[in-house]
């Protein structure tokens, strides 16, 4: 028995290619924005009225409705299904255009021994036989096809526009024959199968889509000395490969942190600089980890596979991250480790908290840019803040939350931001675009900084909308 079906795949996990012996590899996440890009702008909606056999078309309404619903991107709910078009961003329809399973009789042909032929040994002794003559016969065998064909149209409320109107198909597909002495799958589970085809291609067209990827961690060998330069410290070699060993082992925490504090000395060294870059790219901090992965690229004498692969693949993320952004400023948003935990101190000449003590933020910027901004336009809100613990913690739980307030009234409530914060200085950024019918007048942000449940920090920052 063979069996088939058609089935996007959502998640996708690789891994980079590279000539030589491989070292330890990273796995990050990416993220790529829906193939429809009009989807990007709706979060609410409504699930309308499907075409088609009764039942069908209400269950499959429902199925849509969970898809939806149990979108996660960076681990927050996507989508928001709402009861009502009045309150949606837009509105879900379809028809179901063919649905149903055909089965195809057909034969296949067989052979069977007609004639054998006793075998001996020297002495005489039967050892089995051997077929001399064969004939052919068929067997009855079944080919069963589930086809599910699905057009759906999502209407933009604001504007009653569609925005997606496709042909979707799905299918699946299973055979067997009568000897097989199993069974084919049933009518019902082949277009369940078939059903399932269509809505993956539903959430690649309208969600984006996170996948998983693998990048090689480069260790100081020999080639690589003589490639990129030696190091300027005899104590950086041991350390270095200290942090190669943390990587080797998954503590890519304890790795990064090491290679941080190498930086100031050794920031001409290639290998160091790339796996910093590899560092902020698996903490999300895209930009950052461009600027890294450009500085090895320039200190590298010959071209190297990992770092070419490294621009390739993060210059596509920022690109991507500034797309999905600026549509969805409640999920993606841009944020760096800025300062080292050392860098930190001797910029603001804090003492570190002693051992026992909780953690403690400190925001020492916050803006909204520009500072007056037409009704329409975009708003970059920008924070900087400190991050201190005592001796021997390596991160801290911090919940980073907006409000935007008009005349003494909270108009919107971001949602918080739970992330594990190195100690040192951390900056977020995100676009905030205004509504094009925005009132005038003068509008707070109001920034605020948590540790865990005890130490927080607030600072409120004003911008203004003109005409």
């Amino acid at each position: 028995m063979t069996y088939h079906a058609t089935t996007l795949a959502v998640l996708i996990v690789f891994g980079s290619a590279l000539s030589g012996c491989a070292g330890p590899k990273i796995q990050m996440t990416v993220v790529a924005p829906p193939s429809v890009a009009e989807a990007l702008k709706l979060k609410r909606i409504a699930m309308g009225e499907f075409e088609g056999p009764p039942h069908e078309a209400s269950t499959f309404a429902h199925d849509v409705g969970d898809l939806l619903t149990s979108v996660r991107i960076q681990g927050k709910p996507y989508f928001e299904i709402v009861s009502s078009s009045v309150n949606a961003d837009g509105n879900f329809l379809g028809s179901i255009v063919r649905s149903g399973v055909t089965e195809s009789p057909y034969q296949e042909t067989r052979s069977r021994c007609a004639q054998s032929r006793t075998r001996y040994n020297k002495k005489g002794k039967a050892i089995g036989s051997v077929c001399v003559s064969w004939s052919k016969y068929t067997v009855g065998c079944i080919k069963r096809d589930a086809g599910f064909e699905f057009a759906p149209r999502l209407i933009e409320t604001a504007t009653d526009r569609s925005i997606f109107s496709a042909t979707l198909n799905g299918s699946a597909s299973d055979k067997g024959c009568s000897d097989s002495g199993q069974a084919i799958q049933d009518g019902a589970g082949l277009l369940a199968q078939a059903r399932k085809d269509v809505l993956a291609q539903i959430r690649v067209a309208l969600a984006p889509v996170e996948s998983r990827v693998a990048a090689e961690i480069m260790e100081a060998d020999g080639s690589w000395f003589d490639e990129a330069g030696s190091m300027q410290s005899k104590e950086s070699g041991p350390k270095f490969a200290s942090g190669f060993e943390f990587a080797k082992a998954g503590r890519m925490d304890r790795a990064c942190e090491i290679w941080k504090e190498m930086e100031p000395i050794e920031n001409e060294y290639a290998p160091l600089l790339y796996d910093i870059g590899l560092c902020e790219e698996s903490s999300g901090n895209e930009a950052n980890a461009r600027d890294y992965f450009i500085r090895a690229d320039k200190l590298s004498k010959t071209p190297d596979k990992r770092i070419a692969a490294a621009l390739a693949r993060i210059e596509k993320q920022v690109e991507s991250k500034q797309i999905l952004t600026k549509a969805r400023p409640d999920i993606f948003y841009r944020s760096a480790q800025t300062r080292t935990a050392q860098q930190d101190q001797k910029l603001y000449g804090y003492a570190t908290p002693m051992k026992g003590t909780q953690a403690e933020v400190k925001i020492r910027n916050a803006a909204a840019l520009p500072e007056m901004v037409k009704a329409g336009n975009t708003v970059k809100l920008v924070l900087d803040y400190s991050v201190m613990a005592p001796k021997g913690t390596q991160n801290v739980d911090v919940t980073e939350s907006m409000l935007l307030k008009h005349d003494g009234k909270v108009i919107k409530a971001f949602p918080d931001r739970p992330i594990k914060r190195a100690l040192g200085g951390s900056s977020a950024e995100v676009d905030l675009p205004t509504p094009a019918k925005m009132p005038r007048g003068t509008y707070v942000i109001e920034y605020k900084v948590q540790a865990g449940t005890g130490s927080y920090d607030i600072r409120p920052v004003v911008f203004v909308v003109g005409s």
